[in-house]
């Protein structure tokens, strides 16, 4: 077993996160501050009904593009093979507020049917620098898992290693760069956030909950602060990272909500480039599923108006959804 080189943060993201750990009295290397934010985060999320998270991926948009994707690999696999594949699914260590390989795993098994061998592994940051069982695994399996770590090159390292020559690597539910770059469908995603604040406000003058709050009185402190209460209790930081800091050393590569700019991270993956590039160069792009052309928002849940806004994005730009599902296979 060899190690994978450890395809470090970018110096920007590494200055930009060293300057906020000093502002709140940390003395950490980029790469420890990361760490230690993440696990607070996930700390704070508590326990997850597993369950009840599985129910609604399966109800997701892009769960039809992730079995997709699991299914051809799985018929390249058994062609070029001759045999039912052996399979790796990569999921979140604990500390990583990503979801472990369970759930990826379970429509694993569903979509290759039997005979397919499936293991389970979960990484953590300490894992991007290996060591890692070379080329042991015909499908690489990994499910909304890359874009929660700034060495993202360093997971796709790992994936690089563990695929044997003319095997598969499954990139799940990963964000999409190209939807955040593409300014027809940015227009119509703020025009459909400037419509929701109208109803809100609306609704916020009509409900007692929002005059209580007009009058000065406090809701029960948030998320945020929580991050920030673990954060002083473990590290004892010396004052609070911000809501925008929080989202971005979490999940710097799938941008965030909250008002104002950042420069941590980047806006989604770039899977023809970046992606392509770091998974060593030999693997090519055999097909991709997007979904969700309006952000988060499930198509089942938009108004008729904004369902059919989302159809004609979908048809006019079908690569360009907000998340991306990817068969990648490795050169023989």
């Amino acid at each position: 077993m060899n190690g994978v080189a450890n395809r470090g943060l970018t110096p920007p993201d590494r200055a930009l996160l060293e300057d906020i750990a000093r502002r709140v009295g940390l003395k950490l290397s980029a790469e420890d501050f990361a760490t230690v934010v993440q696990a607070a985060f996930a700390a704070a999320q508590g326990d997850r009904n597993e369950a009840v998270q599985e129910a609604a991926l399966r109800e997701c948009d892009s769960f039809d593009g992730f079995r997709g994707a699991i299914e051809r690999a799985g018929a390249s696999a058994r062609e070029t093979f001759g045999r039912a594949p052996r399979v790796l699914v990569l999921g979140a260590a604990e500390g990583v507020p990503a979801r472990d390989s369970r759930y990826a795993a379970g429509v694993a098994v569903e979509a290759l049917g039997s005979g397919c061998v499936v293991e389970r592994r979960e990484i953590g940051r300490p894992d991007l620098s290996g060591p890692w069982r070379e080329g042991g695994f015909e499908i690489v399996i990994s499910h909304s898992l890359a874009h929660f770590f700034f060495e993202s090159a360093g997971v796709f390292g790992l994936v690089d290693a563990a695929v044997a020559a003319g095997g598969s690597y499954v990139m799940g539910n990963e964000p999409n760069r190209r939807y955040w770059l593409n300014g027809e469908i940015q227009e119509q995603v703020s025009a459909k956030a400037a419509a929701g604040m109208a109803r809100k406000r609306v609704r916020r003058w009509l409900s007692p909950r929002g005059w209580l709050r007009w009058f000065g009185r406090r809701d029960e402190p948030g998320f945020t602060d929580r991050v920030n209460a673990i954060l002083a209790e473990r590290h004892g930081i010396q004052g609070p990272l911000t809501v925008k800091e929080i989202n971005r050393i979490v999940d710097p590569y799938f941008p965030d909500e909250y008002p104002g700019e950042h420069a941590l991270g980047a806006k989604g993956l770039d899977w023809e480039q970046d992606v392509r590039a770091t998974l060593g160069g030999g693997f090519e792009l055999e097909w991709t599923s997007t979904a969700r052309f309006l952000g988060k928002q499930p198509r089942a849940s938009l108004t008729p108006r904004w369902a059919a806004v989302h159809d004609e994005l979908a048809r006019r730009f079908p690569r360009d959804g907000s998340v991306i599902s990817a068969h990648w296979r490795k050169k023989a």
